[in-house]
């Protein structure tokens, strides 16, 4: 299987995945919404015989928020625009923590809202490390503006940091082990665990571009089995495995169908690149050792779109090639 990895993209592992932006854009909506419910019951509960309209209007804020994140289509969105979600989020907790003057403590401990949503959303660790300082500095605010109670709030603050940032880190690393882990499960899914190339699902998923597909099977591999066991098998299939991936390009798929059937895919290759990839695959296989003897192989393959335009019909031109490279082979033993 060519040397592919997850592609790691920011802003987050949802990059390239519509239904993963549209979880995340939902997400902050629940956020939004969350906050604005949740101070619903605390701000009729201040001691304040007439409530500022803050008190009435930051709650409809924040649902309007959470209502204009279930309704934009993320999913079409350029990935800069989720950066805007944090900002806004902070941005509104700061405005409500003005707002509310002595009562602002109530809503401060909103900003851990943010730097959760800041480290599930974002990969990089420069883009969530802004957004970090900036609901600090939002949080700190208070001490500037308001120096009637500026030690009150620097306590306020020194005990939320901490917070903030801890917070952040463990979202952080619980969502990049969470990666970490669907990377491996989807590695190893398309890998054949004996020789370390791809296997049949692998090879499958990739046949829907323009393509040359060989498929390779080993003369004799049953008799090696039979002679040397199956330890000495494996151990063949190993090589075989490793000889393939060294001799096909970066770009090219080396996948195991099963048994000592193998199979190479080259993007971008016609009839004549196809032919020397079969002659060339034949040639390195030979250093592979079966005793004193070389390795032989048969090879068939099949071209996109000359000899078929879906999987089954490609994969059955190139293994009828096979089999009749395979009944040439064993005739000319004979004769």
């Amino acid at each position: 299987m060519s040397r592919v990895l997850l592609e790691t993209t920011q802003p987050a592992f949802w990059e390239n995945d519509a239904a993963g932006r549209r979880a995340i854009g939902r997400i902050a909506g629940i956020l939004f919404s969350a906050g604005g419910l949740a101070t619903v019951p605390a701000y009729r509960l201040m001691e304040s015989p007439t409530p500022p309209v803050a008190v009435n209007l930051l709650p409809l804020l924040a649902f309007v928020s959470g209502i204009v994140c279930f309704a934009v289509p993320w999913d079409r969105v350029r990935g800069a625009w989720f950066h805007l979600v944090p900002a806004l989020g902070a941005a509104e907790v700061g405005f409500s923590v003005w707002a509310l003057g002595a009562h602002g403590n109530v809503v401060s401990w909103f900003y851990v809202f943010v730097v959760v949503f800041a480290a599930l959303a974002f990969r990089e660790r420069a883009a969530l490390t802004a957004h970090v300082v900036f609901a600090s500095l939002a949080l700190a605010a208070p001490i500037a503006y308001a120096p009637e109670s500026a030690r009150d709030n620097l306590v306020r603050t020194l005990v939320a940091l901490p917070t903030l940032v801890v917070a952040a880190a463990v979202v952080a690393f619980l969502r990049e082990r969470l990666e970490l882990g669907n990377d491996a499960m989807r590695r190893v899914a398309e890998r054949d665990p004996l020789t370390g190339v791809g296997n049949y699902r692998t090879l499958y998923e990739r046949l829907d571009r323009r393509f040359a597909l060989a498929l390779l099977d080993l003369n004799d591999f049953k008799q090696v089995n039979e002679v040397h066991g199956h330890l000495e098998g494996d151990r063949l299939l190993r090589d075989v495995g490793r000889v393939l991936m060294e001799t096909v390009r970066g770009q090219d798929t080396v996948a195991r169908q099963g048994g000592d059937e193998f199979s190479v895919l080259a993007p971008e290759s016609g009839p004549v690149d196809a032919l020397a990839l079969a002659r060339r695959l034949q040639r390195s296989l030979r250093r592979v050792r079966i005793g004193d003897l070389p390795l032989t192989t048969s090879i068939g393959y099949a071209v996109f779109p000359e000899h078929g335009t879906t999987p089954d019909a490609l994969l059955a031109h190139a293994d009828s090639a096979l089999w009749r490279s395979k009944h040439e082979s064993r005739a000319a033993e004979a004769s």
